[in-house]
């Protein structure tokens, strides 16, 4: 199933197509021609609200049409997906600024992949140890990973080297069995002194739940002196760039 989503306005096709509200009807196609229907919903709705309006597109087990002026995309890969199949998806809409994935791919993305320069990525049970290296864009959140403690150190000190991830303000990793004090021992940190926290909120940015989080320790990038606050718990990392001034950000002296 894949939806287009338009404010308030809603177009599904699976065999169907549009819902408003709560009222719909139901209306079936040919699923051979589903592409060239998705695409002419598409351009009618265009034509209507103009190209500026906020696009988004959610695929449910099939991967969606590729289509022009959509700046946030939720995709359920379905089983054997490849990574070339996935980009295509992408191919009239490169940058984004919201992009979700949950599934698996057969291999990884491109290094040069147009997902890695989405401003807000969010992957769910994908691998994720390129996703790390390669990420461009600022918010990044990995939930299901199977990322073990010397991932994490190689990524925070690949951060302070501004090898990686130069544009990011928030790192969210979901693991398991995660050892702080191993992490920590192979990253060079400080910590606040006197012993102060540091306060954040993260809204997720399908508008979910807030994370509330402290920290005292922080890492300091060496080319620009740039900080970045680090919680990191068995099941969690959260990192935040000091001073950011993205309005799902806060932070406060505790």
């Amino acid at each position: 199933m894949i939806v287009l989503t338009v404010l308030v306005f809603v177009a599904h096709t699976y065999n169907t197509v549009w819902n408003r509200s709560r009222c719909y009807s139901l209306y079936n196609y040919d699923g051979e021609r589903r592409d060239s229907i998705i695409q002419g919903v598409h351009s009618y709705i265009q034509q209507f609200f103009g190209p500026s309006t906020y696009y988004e597109i959610e695929s449910y087990y099939a991967l969606p049409t590729s289509l022009e002026n959509i700046r946030c995309s939720s995709i359920f890969l379905p089983a054997d997906s490849t990574p070339e199949e996935l980009e295509a998806c992408f191919e009239n809409s490169p940058i984004q600024e919201y992009v979700r994935l949950e599934g698996h791919l057969k291999r990884d993305l491109s290094p040069n992949s147009v997902i890695y320069e989405t401003k807000y990525l969010d992957v769910d049970h994908f691998r994720v140890s390129d996703v790390l290296i390669h990420f461009k864009g600022e918010r990044l959140r990995c939930n299901h990973t199977f990322l073990d403690n010397a991932a994490i150190v190689k990524f925070l000190n690949a951060w302070k080297s501004n090898e990686r991830s130069k544009n990011l303000k928030v790192l969210t990793i979901h693991a398991f069995d995660l050892d702080k004090d191993e992490i920590m021992r192979k990253v060079d940190h400080k910590s606040l002194n006197p012993r102060e926290f540091i306060k954040w909120n993260i809204r997720n940015g399908d508008g979910g739940n807030t994370i509330t989080t402290t920290s005292r320790d922080y890492l300091i990038r060496e080319i620009d002196g740039e900080r970045a606050y680090l919680n990191i718990t068995p099941k969690t990392v959260h990192l935040a760039i000091f001073g950011s001034t993205e309005i799902h950000i806060t932070f406060e002296s505790k």
